[in-house]
């Protein structure tokens, strides 16, 4: 085993096996900041910290039952602390034109996860409409819960769960039967401000591109896949160019609604205007070399088509940004961005089953040299045009 090999297994099941989940404002979460901060420190031979605060909504308790029988579940990390009792109604996918509003008015509302909206917009739908309580169904059979937001930044009006698919389909079929059903929710949660920190390796000023990843996880998974893979590889990328002025910035609560990438590009974008920030998540898929990469570089686009090319491998490019990964808001703010990604095990993010074995170490060095092959062509064009 080479010593690359050696350095990515260990930081890699250090961080997922030994760690664990890593949800921003947790001990879990200060002990990864920690040993990444080694980690980094030893890969660009600097560490400094970029702190903010963040508000941290926890659920304590939670609780749904359907006629007096408790289903499995999990509390969308926007409930507020609450309790609701009432018929249930079955709003579909919860879009405006597929209820009436009062036929949501002071019941329960039941929508099944997926379709064009985000739970958050569901919920907002729904809360609007009157509803006094939200249960989300997932959309994934074999007793799978993965809920939208178990923590959040942000609370709202009403209690909101998420059951299982089985559960959730004999809900609705009793609704549909017009049966006479009586769900009850209840709700605890507690919050409070606290301060958390992005890490920051390498020379920024020197630098003409910033690799970036999020190292926070979601409540309940060790976030192998989601985002590990993303971080190991940044560091393993820095760790092989041959450029000497690589930069890395790890940011935390990106799954809070990318808080660390948001508070560091409202500070620092002016700075960055002329850099570019390429981002990783869920970007080491164990089974799969297709990659994507989205990006308002034509000069990126062109370097990453090459790299693919010499290292065998697929990649779709577009000029489509998505929304929900910490390069969004340095593209906000006119900075150049690439956000380079596999769709192959996304079934797994936000859930216990986003496992290491999802992941390997062979994975991650492919897509570290991959990363570090797209700077490599990206720095070695003469044009000088992003």
């Amino acid at each position: 085993m080479d010593d690359l090999t050696k350095w990515v297994e260990n930081a890699f099941y250090n961080l997922t096996d030994n760690i664990g989940q890593r949800m921003a404002g947790t001990n879990n979460n200060e002990l990864a900041e920690k040993v990444l901060s080694n980690y980094i420190k030893d890969v660009t031979g600097t560490v400094e910290k970029f702190r903010f605060e963040i508000t941290r909504w926890v659920p304590k308790q939670w609780k749904i039952e359907v006629d007096g029988v408790e289903y499995k579940s999990l509390l969308l990390g926007f409930s507020p602390s609450g309790s609701a009792s009432s018929d249930p109604v079955y709003v579909y996918r919860a879009s405006k034109y597929e209820f009436d509003s009062g036929d949501v008015d002071g019941k329960i509302a039941v929508a099944v996860r997926g379709g064009d909206l985000r739970c958050e917009q569901k919920y907002q739908n729904i809360a609007e409409s009157g509803a006094v309580g939200f249960v989300q169904v997932m959309d994934i059979p074999n007793g799978i819960l993965r809920a939208e937001k178990i923590a959040s930044n942000k609370i709202g009006p009403i209690p909101a769960v998420e059951i299982t698919y089985e559960d959730g389909m004999r809900l609705i079929r009793k609704i549909e039967k017009n049966r006479s059903v009586n769900v009850s929710i209840k709700t605890v949660i507690e919050g409070g401000r606290e301060e958390v920190s992005n890490i920051i390796g390498g020379d920024i000023d020197r630098s003409p591109i910033i690799l970036t990843a999020h190292y926070d996880s979601w409540f309940n998974t060790p976030g192998a896949f989601d985002n590990a893979s993303g971080v190991i590889s940044v560091l393993s990328a820095a760790k092989i160019s041959k450029l000497n002025s690589i930069a890395v910035i790890l940011f935390n609560a990106e799954e809070f609604g990318l808080l660390g990438s948001k508070s560091y590009s409202q500070k620092k974008a002016y700075e960055l205007s002329e850099k570019l920030i390429l981002n990783l998540d869920v970007c080491a898929c164990k089974n799969s070399v297709l990659y994507t990469l989205q990006t308002n570089s034509r000069r990126l686009a062109k370097a990453a088509v090459k790299a693919a090319d010499q290292a065998g491998l697929e990649i779709v490019v577009t000029s489509k940004l998505s929304h929900h990964s910490d390069h969004w808001p340095f593209a906000k703010e006119g900075v150049k961005v690439g956000f380079l990604f596999q769709n192959s095990c996304n079934i797994h993010t936000h859930t216990p089953y986003d496992t290491p074995e999802k992941v390997s170490v062979k994975s991650i060095i492919r897509t570290a040299k991959f990363t570090s092959k797209i700077i490599e062509n990206f720095i070695n064009k003469t044009s000088p045009s992003h």
